[in-house]
């Protein structure tokens, strides 16, 4: 329905554009006739499908534009899939990397203390042989989020390319978000 009221706005234009071209003398250049002022581009709906694959691709360039510009490995960000514990479904996830190694250190320290055995190193408070949770691996590494933030907005500011792809993420989640309200 908004295609259709779109091309009934834009039809009466195009048809006075191209009586207007027709009016025009032929001693015009060869150059400026073949300007045109516009482009018009006439697509369908975009489906939800769709918009979180562009939303993937933005993604990646946004991340790998920051990769670029970061000069701290550490706060390099990764996506990659993975399927969670007790389910069949892959989500993707894009984490820096200093969450990467924090989560690596407690599962290696983790497998450690229980191949260790024994009744002290499972009851020890110190050292518990139980991998944490996501919220308390977050807690763990806040500080580097925060420090990652302040690179992200200064990267923001600085530099025009991050700041428009990051300006179409958000525009593409904010259209994912309100698909299908507008009708």
């Amino acid at each position: 329905m908004k295609i259709t009221a779109t091309l009934l706005i834009l039809l009466p234009a195009l048809s006075s554009f191209v009586i207007a071209q027709e009016s025009a003398p032929e001693n015009q250049s060869a150059s400026a006739s073949d300007e045109t002022p516009y482009e018009i581009v006439i697509t369908g709906e975009v489906t939800r499908s769709r918009l979180r694959d562009m939303i993937i691709e933005v993604e990646e360039a946004f991340f790998a534009r920051f990769n670029e510009l970061n000069d701290d490995d550490d706060y390099d960000i990764q996506c990659y899939k993975y399927t969670p514990t007790m389910s069949h479904i892959s989500e993707r996830v894009c984490e820096p990397e200093f969450m990467i190694r924090a989560r690596s250190s407690n599962a290696s320290e983790t497998t450690f203390l229980l191949g260790q055995g024994g009744r002290d190193t499972i009851n020890a408070s110190q050292n518990s042989a139980f991998a944490k949770n996501p919220t308390a691996m977050r807690r763990e590494v806040e500080k580097y989020y925060k420090i990652l933030q302040k690179k992200l907005e200064a990267m923001t500011v600085e530099d025009a390319t991050f700041r428009n792809i990051g300006n179409d993420l958000a525009t593409l989640k904010n259209q994912l978000e309100n698909h299908g309200q507008d009708d």
